[in-house]
């Protein structure tokens, strides 16, 4: 699924769990992932921080800012 997002929010995930495996996925497929700054504390959200597409946020309007920026100009989603 990670693939056919837009982009990928994470707000929780442990090492072990379906959403850090999500986020994974989506830098893979290219897609943004927004992690909340409170993961921030775990290695892999440090590393994948670093990683292009990245965005660190503090709550749902930062996504929201971010989400104009992603969706084409023609305001729908196009296939390649």
């Amino acid at each position: 699924m990670s693939g056919y997002s837009l982009a990928t929010v994470v707000v929780e995930a442990a090492y072990r769990s379906g959403a850090r495996m999500r986020a994974r996925l989506a830098l893979e497929h290219g897609r943004r992932v927004f992690l909340m700054r409170p993961l921030m504390t775990h290695e892999w959200a440090r590393e994948y921080a670093s990683r292009p597409n990245t965005t660190i946020i503090d709550g749902p309007d930062d996504v929201f800012a971010e989400l104009d920026s992603l969706v084409p100009a023609t305001g729908e989603l196009t296939w390649a």
